[in-house]
């Protein structure tokens, strides 16, 4: 079940610590986004509409493509399968337990807009989910990252918020340039870094099973707000190159 974060969550301590060069890692997956179209052995691209949190889209495979060496995943405002706005959405076929997954991007920005880079289980259940970064377009400046498990408290529907830590960015501008958005899952700890900077970490509801990484852009939400008068369309959320690792040292 595909949910994404529907309630407000406390801000924990912003972490600003200098990670060294990456060593000690290998890579266990990869798309570089070389060439003149998606590699469907590496990704399902998304055709469909589902609204856990008020979202406005169409997921339309048109709106996935590659352009200028990047994947680039596409919002319009247009009528589209009864609804007023088509984006992109796809996933991994490679799923992983433990490790550094790294999205190099440039994030979508205008009012209404939603993008996120996150992790589900195959199992297919929810939660867990890991959210390595998600954006809300009217806030350029700021990003956000979060884990989400269980079990629910008795009563709490699934598209509500569980047990939760969140922990939010302010840095530069996410829409104007490419940055790199990293996790580093350990069984016993969480780390989110930025440009290679540590900004969250949490040791509390770590998952320990697969997962496969969602790269998509959602339009309104309970979370963003729906696009005004303000909003600019088409906006685009390009990813230069996504990048699973492995510790190749014991432990």
């Amino acid at each position: 079940m595909l949910v994404l974060i529907s309630c407000e969550q406390p801000v924990e301590e912003v972490l600003e610590e200098q990670i060294q060069p990456l060593t000690g890692w290998r890579i266990t997956w990869q798309d570089e986004f070389e060439g003149d179209t998606l590699d469907r052995t590496l990704w399902n691209v998304a055709d469909g509409h589902w609204s856990h949190n008020g979202e406005m889209q169409y997921y339309a495979p048109d709106e996935v493509y590659l352009e200028d060496g990047c994947l680039r995943l596409r919002s319009q405002q247009r009528n589209y399968q009864g609804l007023y706005f088509t984006s992109g959405h796809v996933t991994t076929k490679h799923y992983q337990r433990y490790g550094r997954v790294e999205i190099h991007a440039r994030l979508p920005g205008t009012q209404g807009t939603w993008p996120a880079h996150w992790l589900l289980p195959i199992t297919g259940d929810w939660p867990p989910e890991i959210d390595i970064v998600e954006h809300l377009g009217h806030e350029p400046n700021t990003v956000h990252m979060s884990v989400h498990w269980g079990p629910l408290p008795e009563g709490l529907s699934p598209w509500e918020c569980g047990q939760t830590r969140t922990g939010s960015f302010s840095g530069p501008d996410f829409t104007a340039d490419f940055h790199t958005f990293s996790l580093e899952w350990y069984p016993d700890s969480l780390r989110w870094l930025v440009d290679d900077v540590l900004r969250f970490k949490t040791v509390e509801g770590i998952p320990h099973e697969p997962m496969y990484l969602i790269l998509n852009t959602a339009v309104g939400g309970f979370w963003p707000g729906s696009p005004n008068a303000s909003s600019v369309f088409p906006q685009f959320h390009d990813i230069d190159y996504v990048r699973f690792y492995e510790r190749d040292t014991p432990g």
